[in-house]
Protein backbone atom coordinates (compact mmCIF):
# COMPACT_ATOMS: atom_id res chain seq x y z
CA UNK A 1 0.00 0.00 0.00
CA UNK A 2 0.95 3.52 -1.14
CA UNK A 3 1.80 6.00 1.67
CA UNK A 4 0.93 10.04 1.16
CA UNK A 5 4.90 10.11 0.91
CA UNK A 6 4.69 7.76 -2.17
CA UNK A 7 1.69 10.17 -3.95
CA UNK A 8 3.75 13.42 -3.33
CA UNK A 9 6.80 11.92 -4.98
CA UNK A 10 4.98 9.99 -8.00
CA UNK A 11 3.12 13.79 -8.59
CA UNK A 12 6.68 15.34 -8.57
CA UNK A 13 7.96 13.26 -10.20
CA UNK A 14 5.20 13.43 -13.52
CA UNK A 15 5.73 17.23 -13.58
CA UNK A 16 8.63 17.48 -12.95
CA UNK A 17 10.68 14.01 -14.59
CA UNK A 18 12.10 11.07 -13.18
CA UNK A 19 15.20 12.70 -11.58
CA UNK A 20 13.06 15.29 -9.77
CA UNK A 21 13.58 15.20 -5.69
CA UNK A 22 10.80 17.92 -4.42
CA UNK A 23 9.42 21.14 -5.84
CA UNK A 24 7.62 24.39 -4.53
CA UNK A 25 5.54 27.21 -6.32
CA UNK A 26 8.24 29.31 -8.66
CA UNK A 27 8.64 32.59 -7.18
CA UNK A 28 8.19 34.45 -10.66
CA UNK A 29 4.49 32.91 -11.67
CA UNK A 30 2.69 31.15 -8.66
CA UNK A 31 1.19 28.96 -11.05
CA UNK A 32 4.87 27.29 -12.33
CA UNK A 33 6.66 24.56 -10.29
CA UNK A 34 10.38 25.68 -9.62
CA UNK A 35 11.57 21.94 -9.92
CA UNK A 36 15.25 20.42 -8.04
CA UNK A 37 17.21 17.79 -9.01
CA UNK A 38 20.24 16.25 -7.69
CA UNK A 39 22.92 16.36 -10.54
CA UNK A 40 26.76 15.23 -10.17
CA UNK A 41 25.94 15.81 -5.98
CA UNK A 42 24.79 19.67 -6.84
CA UNK A 43 20.92 20.46 -6.66
CA UNK A 44 19.80 21.92 -9.84
CA UNK A 45 16.45 23.88 -10.29
CA UNK A 46 14.65 24.12 -13.58
CA UNK A 47 10.96 25.60 -13.98
CA UNK A 48 8.22 23.79 -15.31
CA UNK A 49 5.42 25.97 -16.87
CA UNK A 50 1.94 25.47 -15.04
CA UNK A 51 3.95 22.74 -13.08
CA UNK A 52 2.58 23.69 -9.41
CA UNK A 53 -1.07 23.61 -10.52
CA UNK A 54 -0.24 20.32 -12.30
CA UNK A 55 1.19 18.79 -9.68
CA UNK A 56 -1.38 19.55 -6.84
CA UNK A 57 -3.69 18.17 -9.75
CA UNK A 58 -2.20 14.87 -9.92
CA UNK A 59 -1.88 14.81 -5.88
CA UNK A 60 -5.81 15.19 -6.21
CA UNK A 61 -5.90 12.09 -8.45
CA UNK A 62 -3.52 10.23 -7.10
CA UNK A 63 -5.22 10.03 -3.76
CA UNK A 64 -8.70 9.58 -4.92
CA UNK A 65 -7.27 6.57 -7.41
CA UNK A 66 -6.14 5.20 -3.81
CA UNK A 67 -9.15 5.76 -1.88
CA UNK A 68 -7.82 8.59 0.68
CA UNK A 69 -10.29 11.15 -0.24
CA UNK A 70 -10.96 11.34 3.67
CA UNK A 71 -7.63 11.73 4.19
CA UNK A 72 -6.22 15.55 5.72
CA UNK A 73 -4.35 15.40 2.05
CA UNK A 74 -6.94 15.57 -0.26
CA UNK A 75 -8.70 17.96 1.69
CA UNK A 76 -5.10 20.58 1.24
CA UNK A 77 -4.52 19.46 -2.38
CA UNK A 78 -8.70 20.99 -2.68
CA UNK A 79 -7.47 23.53 -0.60
CA UNK A 80 -4.56 24.08 -2.44
CA UNK A 81 -6.47 24.13 -5.76
CA UNK A 82 -9.31 26.09 -4.59
CA UNK A 83 -6.82 29.50 -3.93
CA UNK A 84 -5.13 28.68 -7.46
CA UNK A 85 -8.43 29.15 -8.96
CA UNK A 86 -9.00 32.34 -7.57
CA UNK A 87 -5.77 33.73 -7.88
CA UNK A 88 -5.95 32.61 -11.74
CA UNK A 89 -9.63 33.88 -12.02
CA UNK A 90 -8.65 37.70 -10.28
CA UNK A 91 -5.29 37.38 -12.84
CA UNK A 92 -7.70 36.87 -15.98
CA UNK A 93 -9.96 39.41 -14.79
CA UNK A 94 -7.86 42.14 -14.59
CA UNK A 95 -6.20 41.01 -17.69
CA UNK A 96 -9.42 41.30 -19.55
CA UNK A 97 -9.65 44.77 -18.08
CA UNK A 98 -6.75 45.95 -19.50
CA UNK A 99 -7.48 44.58 -22.93
CA UNK A 100 -10.55 46.32 -22.77
CA UNK A 101 -8.36 50.16 -21.59
CA UNK A 102 -6.00 48.86 -24.75
CA UNK A 103 -8.88 48.38 -27.27
CA UNK A 104 -10.61 51.81 -26.16
CA UNK A 105 -7.06 53.51 -28.28
CA UNK A 106 -6.18 51.01 -30.38
CA UNK A 107 -8.75 50.37 -33.37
Amino acid sequence: MSTVLDVFEEATKKVCGEGAIWLRPSPQNFTDALCFEKIDGRIESYVVKNGYVKFWLEVAKLLEARGLTDSDYYKIALSELKLLKERLTREIEEEQELVRLIEGYVR
